[in-house]
């Protein structure tokens, strides 16, 4: 049985309110997570993370890809997202823990952003 809990900034945050939107350069980005992942078999549910550390090749896009997945199946169609998880920096995997940490942004409204830059209020 998983047990996925995760952190932002050092607050715990309920996983439906969470979910993958990679960026290299995040926007806005300025908050940290950590994820971490016990199971019974982590390299077997997140092969990626076990086989191949996170770099900016098709590996970790992948890899990124199928956490977003799993992140998303945790959710019902009534939750609302409140975070995006942009960019993993570390990940730290073993037979029974995975532990991902890296940088996360606020969902923020869209009526706030014109051309990339906050609206007045």
């Amino acid at each position: 049985m998983s047990k996925l809990t995760i952190s932002i900034d050092g607050v715990p945050v309920a996983i439906a309110r969470v979910s993958g939107l990679h960026q290299r350069d995040p926007c806005p980005g300025g908050h940290r997570f950590r994820l971490e992942l016990r199971d019974d078999d982590v390299p077997g549910t997140f092969p990626y993370f076990a086989d191949n550390p996170p770099s900016p090749d098709d590996h970790f896009r992948k890899a990124f890809l199928m956490l977003t997945e799993y992140l998303d199946a945790e959710a019902t169609e009534d939750d609302v997202y409140e975070w995006f998880l942009n960019k993993i920096d570390e990940a730290h995997c073993s037979e029974k823990t995975l532990v991902l940490e890296g940088v996360c942004s606020p969902v923020l409204p869209q009526s706030e952003f014109h051309k990339g830059k906050a609206l007045d209020p």
